[in-house]
């Protein structure tokens, strides 16, 4: 009985994910703007117009690999490459910086754009800053700044993983969401050791990621009925095997979470 139930959850985030691919089209649109490198702390016009400045490689870099995990994260729908180029050409045909200003704001206001990205590094002070603003009206939304002790000598592969922790976490910030747990993999009828969960490369998840699995209590306090959410286990991503699916390791509550599945209460995946 219990692998007929078991069998008919599957079926259900099978369904749950078709139904949110064919829900593409709400995605949010994103552009990113030239990262910055170097000299003081740019304004948004400086993410506009002109060069990144010093270290420009190191820039170039930390862009790519921000952009290529927004292209993969299913929440949100990068702007597409040939659109920033037709801005960078409309830019060297003028020269006036107001006009161009406005001219590439209003190229990706036709595109849709809900959401400028903007990056800064400092090698000097050690620390890069991203910072998602709304492109109605340029307000910083969510800005993350991180700090690396890589020293001078570090390069910019070196900060790709700090980057794209600071993207990920901004991510969960403006776009909350939960991913269900598919089923268990492996374990005994009493502990959960390993599961099968309805995240992957399109919600940007990674080998050796740590994520968290929560669940939600009903309780009656004196007659009044509440619901809260509690974590009850810690997990890492032991392999993502697709788009859609990650198999991950549960480091610890691996009870709870058995004793959660077979009382049938909601269970999911939160990332931290």
């Amino acid at each position: 009985m219990s692998s007929f139930f078991s069998g008919q959850r599957f079926v259900l985030v099978i369904l749950l994910i078709l139904g949110c691919q064919q829900l593409a089209t709400s995605q949010s649109r994103i552009a990113v703007l030239n990262f910055r490198c170097g000299g003081g702390q740019p304004t948004f016009r400086d993410y506009l117009l002109g060069p990144t400045g010093a270290n420009a490689s190191d820039c170039r870099v930390l862009q790519e690999a921000v952009m290529s995990a927004l292209y993969a994260d299913a929440r949100v729908q990068l702007i597409a490459h040939s659109e920033q180029e037709a801005v960078a050409a409309e830019r060297d045909l003028q020269r006036d910086e107001d006009f161009i200003e406005g001219y590439v704001v209003d190229q990706w206001a036709v595109q849709g754009v809900e959401y400028f990205l903007t990056g800064y590094i400092s090698i000097s002070e050690q620390k890069l800053n991203l910072t998602f603003l709304r492109a109605t009206d340029h307000r910083p939304l969510i800005q993350e700044e991180l700090s690396f002790n890589a020293g001078l000598w570090s390069n910019a592969n070196e900060r790709k993983s700090l980057v794209l922790t600071g993207l990920q976490r901004m991510l969960t910030k403006l776009f909350p969401a939960e991913v269900p747990l598919v089923k268990v993999l492996k374990g005994s009828k009493s502990k959960a050791r390993t599961i099968l969960i309805a995240g992957g490369t399109k919600q940007g998840f990674r080998r050796h990621q740590e994520l968290a699995v929560r669940t939600t209590i009903v309780e009656n306090n004196q007659g009044e009925i509440r619901s809260r959410s509690v974590r009850i286990a810690s997990i890492v991503v032991e392999e993502v095997e697709s788009e859609h699916f990650s198999r991950c390791v549960i480091m610890s509550g691996g009870r709870e979470v058995q004793e959660a599945l077979d009382k049938g209460q909601e269970v999911f995946i939160e990332i931290l």
